[in-house]
């Protein structure tokens, strides 16, 4: 357009603007070109099929004039015939691959082929036909594309695959579905089919086998119903349907039907019907038998023989050519289906309620434990038996509503006399018992469990962690440390809640035991067995039926007891609270290093009285109250709140007790201290007042001269230690102020007055002393006069003593000398030397005092020891002549002659010890005459024992008589006693007593020989 609007004519040589312009114009078509080319392009991505395509290069080609985009459309020319050709190998892979599948469930058959195979196939084949049809139809009607290289070949394969497809069609599928019904005719033919019965059992093991593979879901349903109609004809009516449609739909390759297959379609509608009746039976009977399990089968075995009574006429008598009779035995059939049906479930309705009941059963807990909830022992075990309460209350209803849902179960059975049915109803009935226990057996162990994860924590989790539910009070009792309530009462209650819970299904006896319908009419448990028990059990039952009836539960309760995990939980909680409480001992243990502050208040006295009596100075006091203090802060520290597994302990009790016994301590320590400055100052006032009177009163006689001498001394040394103590005792007074302890009215007088007292008492002391120097000169004067006076006294007492002491016994060996004369008279001699004694003491007090030389007095030290023997030597008669004068009433044949030889040397020896050791005793005739005594006695018992031996006779006595020329006395007399024997003086013819017993001895030998000379 540009060019044709040229302002200079082209043809002017002069012009120059010509080739500029030009060159324009070719660069825009060019670009042009370029640009169309690739709008083709482009619009080429989106073409997928052949009629897509066709159309695309239809638009193009109109407007193509240059030769560029004339070469790019004839690229996608190429592109077509190659899209068909690819449209022709798919539909020739689908025809190679499907056409030999017998399945019907392939997914790329046509739908028609699930109702009829060969028909089915036809048409899948006669559409993969016009596919490819349409294609070639629309290249064919294309005459302006040009030709390509790729068209001749496609032409070819399009024909050959078209061939294949009608012949398939024509003799694969049709000629084979026509030799098919001659082959069917031959083996049964229409009215044989149309005679068979219209019901039969099924033997089938699965219902894949009955129904197809088109059913997701098999079960085995031996002894179900099955409509006999035969399936060949119900497909050759199918088959004839279908083929009529082909005919319709596809008239140029219609086919012609057998005469046989349009017959039986002739009678398809009449067939139908009375195949979709008998399968209302079919349907209804199948629907009962599926809906019953086994078991349940078994139970319901009268209702099932009874229905099949019903329906055996269509297994029997009706056929499918009689079709017409059958209406009433349908409608009856169906009706006693559906009123057993509605009986099953209403029986599966009560299966669900008790089922449901069941599972309500087994979501209860029988405890309750709130999360996050802290127990005091008595709350938790009140908590838990109000909640047992109400889960008693519930087992209760829901046994009461399972015991009436299985007495309406058991009407459906209670007029059926079949021995079989009644076993399976026990069995059932032990089924439900055996279900509620396991429910039961969950609830107990969810319980537990529940109980033991809140005690010992969850197992599963890795950190294990508890939190309490326990609250415990940890407080001071009977001096140590103890928690309120006690552990072994909190593990009580564990025990005695878990076994409380278990006993919650107590309430729920055993079915069997509370069927009262049941047991009226048959024994349960008695006539029947169940199903299934162990042979042995039976047997065992048979030989010793009391037994087996003893060792059967009578409720669930105990089953659940001997239950393991019921045992183990239970074991694991008791586990538990035994691992808390060694915790909770060592807790203790942490409280019982301070058990030196919880003692009582007595002990706490004691303590710090003994600690005080070690004389401690006012920092001691200072320190051990500074301690107390720091106690007492730490205490006040201490967090109260402390969890030990499932348990909190509460500290606050013995917080508060420890600090009531810091400040107690405290106190003590303050009390002490206030109590020994109060003592030092009533000892120094009562020191200032005592020694104050003393001092100033005038001294009576040496001793009290010396005593107050000794005092004024001793209150001059002592002066300046106690003036010392003023100063600590008035800094323990300034402390005890800062303590805040409180002061008498007088013990404020007494400490305000203490160094004025002071001083009074110090001019005291000096006065005193003055008055002492003089008051000790006459005392002196008046000792020396005393001392010459006792000297004189001394020499008296000793001439005396030697002159008229005891040393003579005034009686011959063997008589009694006057030993209570003697011994009044040490006596006597004693209490005068101790006078003398005390008299000696008085003045030694004024010769310490006035520095005057000891003076010894060896007369009271001879008379003393003197004494001491007298007294030993007549203790020594006194003893000999007490058991003398008792053995001499004894008779001579009643002398123990051994016996008394053995007293008389021990007293010897002693004795002779006495004088051993005591040289002063040699002149004293006393001991002489007590060793003559018990020599005399001694020497006398070696004659009493001769004379006492057996063979001494009368004769023998005679001679002894005239031995010692006394006679006066009786041998064999009563009163022949040891003092009898004594006054004779046998110890003077000891020798002749001998030789007396000698021959009385040889004397009885020789009488002894005789006598038996003259037995002999």
């Amino acid at each position: 357009l540009k060019l044709k609007n040229l302002e200079y004519d082209i043809l002017d040589v002069k012009s120059t603007d010509w080739h500029d312009d030009y060159n324009v114009f070719k660069d825009g078509m060019s670009d042009l070109e370029v640009m169309m080319t690739n709008v083709i392009s482009t619009a080429w991505e989106g073409i997928s099929t052949v009629k897509g395509g066709v159309e695309l290069l239809d638009a193009f080609y109109q407007i193509a004039r240059r030769s560029a985009m004339k070469q790019s459309l004839s690229v996608k020319v190429s592109a077509v015939w190659n899209m068909f050709s690819a449209e022709l190998k798919r539909v020739e892979t689908c025809f190679g691959n499907d056409k030999a599948v017998e399945s019907m469930h392939t997914s790329s058959c046509a739908p028609i082929r699930r109702s009829s195979k060969m028909c089915g196939s036809a048409f899948w084949a006669r559409g993969l036909l016009e596919r490819i049809r349409e294609d070639m139809e629309i290249l064919e009607g294309a005459k302006w594309l040009p030709p390509v290289n790729e068209a001749a070949s496609a032409i070819e394969t399009f024909n050959s695959l078209q061939d294949q497809l009608q012949k398939y069609v024509t003799y694969n599928c049709f000629d084979n579905w026509e030799q098919q019904i001659r082959e069917d005719e031959k083996i049964m033919s229409s009215a044989d089919r149309l005679n068979q019965n219209l019901l039969h059992r099924s033997t089938a093991t699965s219902t894949e086998d009955v129904l197809g593979r088109s059913h997701l879901l098999v079960r085995v349903p031996d002894g179900r119903l099955e409509c006999t109609s035969d399936a060949r004809m119900l497909h050759v009516c199918n088959d004839v349907f279908y083929w009529s449609m082909f005919n319709e739909v596809y008239p140029s390759d219609a086919v012609s039907i057998p005469h046989q297959a349009k017959v039986i379609h002739g009678h398809q509608f009449k067939l139908r019907c009375v195949r979709d009746t008998v399968k209302l039976v079919v349907r209804e009977y199948n629907k009962t038998k599926e809906y019953l399990t086994d078991e349940e089968e078994k139970l319901f075995e009268e209702h099932l023989k009874r229905l099949d009574r019903r329906i055996s006429k269509g297994i029997n008598d009706y056929t499918w050519a009689k079709g017409h009779s059958i209406k009433r035995f349908v409608v009856d059939s169906t009706d006693k289906c559906e009123a057993l049906f509605e009986t099953v479930s209403i029986f599966k309705q009560h299966n669900e309620n008790i089922e449901q009941i069941r599972r309500q059963m087994e979501q209860q807990m029988l405890l309750t434990i709130i999360p996050n909830k802290l127990y005091f022992i008595e709350e938790f075990e009140q908590a838990q038996a109000k909640h047992r309460t109400s889960i008693r209350r519930k087992f209760k209803k829901w046994h009461a509503t399972i015991v009436r849902t299985l007495e309406d179960s058991y009407k459906f059975f209670e007029n059926i006399k079949s021995e079989s049915v009644r076993k399976q109803w026990y069995k059932y009935v032990d089924g439900v018992d055996k279900r509620l226990m396991e429910s039961l057996k969950r609830t107990v162990i969810a319980s537990l469990s529940a109980l033991s994860v809140s005690i010992n924590g969850n197992p599963k989790l890795s950190d294990k962690e508890i939190q309490p539910i326990f609250k415990l009070s940890v407080k001071l009792e009977r001096q140590r440390v103890a928690f309120d309530p006690s552990m072994d009462i909190l593990m009580k209650t564990v025990r005695k809640v878990a076994n409380e819970a278990i006993r919650c299904v107590e309430v729920i006896p055993k079915m069997m035991d509370s069927l009262s319908s049941v047991k009226a009419s048959s024994k349960i448990g008695v006539q029947f067995r169940v199903e299934g028990d162990d042979e042995k059990e039976s047997n065992d039952e048979k030989k010793a039926p009391s037994a087996a009836r003893a060792n059967k539960k009578e409720n669930f309760f105990e089953d659940i007891m001997e239950e393991k995990t019921v045992r183990n939980l239970i074991a694991n909680m008791e586990k538990g609270t035994k691992e808390t409480h060694k915790k909770m001992l060592r807790f203790v243990k942490r409280h019982d290093d301070n058990s030196d502050i919880w003692k009582s208040d007595k002990e706490k006295r004691t303590e710090v009285a003994r600690w005080g009596a070690h004389g401690r100075k006012l920092l001691d006091y200072m320190q051990k109250i500074k301690i107390n203090q720091n106690k007492q802060s730490t205490f006040q520290n201490i967090d109260p709140i402390t969890d030990v597994q499932c348990v909190r302990l509460d500290s606050n009790p013995i917080k508060q007790a420890l600090i009531v016994h810091c400040v107690q301590w405290q106190k003590e320590y303050t009390s002490l201290l206030h109590s020994v400055a109060h003592k030092e100052l009533n000892e120094l006032q009562l020191y200032f007042k005592t020694n104050s009177k003393k001092l100033q009163e005038d001294p009576v006689g040496l001793v009290e001269l010396s005593q107050k001498n000794a005092l004024l001394e001793k209150v001059k040394k002592d002066l300046m230690s106690k003036e010392e103590r003023f100063e600590p005792l008035e800094a323990q007074y300034r402390q005890l102020e800062k303590y805040g302890q409180q002061l008498r009215d007088n013990e404020k007088e007494m400490l305000e007055n203490l160094r004025a007292n002071w001083n009074d008492f110090l001019d005291m002391v000096r006065g005193t002393e003055e008055r002492m120097k003089r008051v000790k000169a006459n005392f002196k004067k008046a000792l020396e006069e005393d001392l010459l006076s006792y000297a004189r006294d001394v020499a008296a007492s000793r001439k005396h003593f030697l002159a008229t002491g005891p040393f003579k016994a005034g009686v011959k060996p063997g008589e009694m000398p006057d030993i209570k004369g003697a011994k009044e008279f040490i006596a006597a001699e004693r209490k005068k030397i101790a006078g003398m004694i005390e008299k000696r003491k008085t003045m030694d007090d004024g010769m310490v005092l006035f520095k005057i030389d000891d003076i010894k007095y060896p007369e009271i030290e001879d008379t003393e020891k003197e004494l001491g023997l007298l007294e030993k030597l007549w203790s020594l008669y006194e003893n000999w002549f007490r058991h003398y004068n008792n053995w001499k009433n004894f008779q001579f044949t009643e002398l123990d002659a051994d016996k008394l030889d053995q007293f008389s040397r021990a007293n010897l020896s002693k004795l002779k010890k006495l004088f051993q050791q005591h040289k002063r005793i040699q002149g004293w005739s006393a001991w002489f005459t007590l060793e003559e005594t018990i020599k005399q006695f001694k020497k006398t018992m070696g004659p009493i024992n001769n004379l006492r031996h057996p063979a001494i006779k009368p004769r023998h006595w005679d001679r002894l008589k005239e031995e010692i020329k006394k006679s006066n006395f009786d041998p064999y007399s009563d009163k022949f006693t040891l003092g009898t024997v004594l006054a004779l003086g046998l110890h003077q013819y000891e020798a002749a007593v001998a030789n007396l017993a000698m021959v009385a001895s040889k004397e009885d030998a020789l009488d002894k020989s005789l006598s038996e000379i003259e037995e002999e």
